[in-house]
């Protein structure tokens, strides 16, 4: 099971990248909340329509989901942070900086999550030295960005500062994330499920916040197609990966896939054109990625002592 569940996180990760790199480009002349409005009502009704096929029911309310209103209200203030903070920090930073640093401080803030303030888990020496060179890594990023060695070029240093905070902040919000999205499948609902209650808020600040003068770009057809195909390939189909390889591994695990984002990302920005090759992101993401990939090691390692379930059904 947890092969299966690395499957679907790194097959996450191939679709993230593409997304991350076309939008750091699309967000250059498109609002970020006219795209997080649109995209994800897309999203909310696509996964209604497939539980209505798949269960006799949307699970669109949050109604369906008795004695779970705490956890699906906080699931939707994450999803507004963790969402907001990744897409305005792909328009202000380099795509490979932004997912190095919020895949990478996912292991770091879920390890000091559960061996600190749950206490379930216990987090080696060796495993502290890791999560502690991926720091040091996405350190070596943040400086690079000031110094302008990144692959966009001229960025002002309060674009760096403001991209990198929104960075942060993401990452922390993706670790609430993936604990939330763990509690509600251990009560038995798939990730399909949990799917079309989680963007509520995100949907609804998004077209307050957005400004009303940039909605008429919906009506361009190239804006409206690369935003659907955003909305299915790069949103409806990495989320439902991404859960469902929650379901079957752990958060631990699943942050520590996700780190390793920023090689893909690397990959994907070789196509973009307003990107130059930096010497200093390549480097500082692919020690990101090793780093993270040692830990996803020690995490499969000790996987048997934390508890998962099984594949609860299939999407």
């Amino acid at each position: 099971m947890l092969s299966i569940g690395l499957i679907l996180l790194f097959l996450y990760n191939i679709l993230t990248a593409a997304k991350g790199v076309f939008l750091g480009n699309f967000f250059q002349t498109i609002h970020p909340f006219l795209v997080l409005t649109f995209c994800f009502s897309l999203v909310i009704i696509f996964f209604s329509i497939y539980n209505k096929i798949k269960d006799g029911r949307t699970f669109a309310t949050f109604g369906s989901f008795p004695g779970s209103l705490r956890t699906i209200l906080f699931l939707n203030l994450s999803a507004v942070i963790g969402w907001s903070g990744f897409y305005f920090a792909l328009k202000l930073i380099e795509p490979a900086i932004v997912t190095s640093i919020t895949s990478g401080s996912g292991p770091i803030l879920t390890a000091i999550f559960y061996s600190l303030i749950i206490k379930n888990r216990k987090i080696t020496f060796f495993e502290w030295g890791i999560y502690s060179l991926i720091a040091f890594a996405m350190v070596f990023l943040v400086a690079e960005t000031f110094l302008g060695f990144s692959a966009i070029q001229n960025v002002s240093s309060r674009n760096v500062l403001l991209g990198v905070t929104c960075a942060i902040i993401c990452g922390a919000a993706n670790v609430v994330n993936a604990v939330l999205s763990k509690e509600l499948n251990q009560k038995g609902y798939s990730a399909r499920q949990i799917i079309p209650v989680r963007f509520y808020l995100l949907i609804v600040l998004g077209a307050i916040l957005c400004p009303t003068a940039t909605w008429h770009t919906l009506g361009d057809m190239n804006v409206l197609t690369a935003a659907i195909v955003v909305s299915i390939f790069g949103l409806a189909i990495p989320i439902l990966c991404f859960q469902k390889g929650i379901e079957i591994t752990n958060p631990l695990v699943a942050a520590s896939v996700h780190a390793t984002i920023p090689v893909f990302v690397l990959a994907a920005q070789l196509f973009d054109d307003r990107l130059v090759v930096s010497q200093h992101s390549v480097l500082g993401a692919i020690c990101v990625t090793m780093f993270s990939l040692i830990a996803v090691v020690s995490s499969s390692l000790k996987s048997r002592g934390i508890p998962t379930i099984k594949n609860i059904s299939e999407a």
